[in-house]
């Protein structure tokens, strides 16, 4: 997948930032929508393990027949 299943991942790493800004990240945490995350403090991480899947869950396929 895109992410490490085992690694916990800041909205600002440049590695997350490739499929989600950091603003629509905290727009959809607002609305309790999106990847699950983990709120430690003020700090926000979420788990590769959690990116994947939410991922997963939106693949489209298309042209199968």
């Amino acid at each position: 997948m895109f992410f490490n299943d085992n690694e916990l991942y800041k909205p600002t790493d440049p590695q997350l930032r490739k499929v989600f800004s950091p603003s629509t990240l905290a727009h959809w945490r607002c609305q309790q929508r999106g990847p699950g995350f983990i709120r430690v403090g003020a700090r926000i991480l979420y788990p590769g393990s959690s990116l994947n899947s939410w991922l997963k869950g939106r693949t489209v396929k298309t042209g199968e027949q």
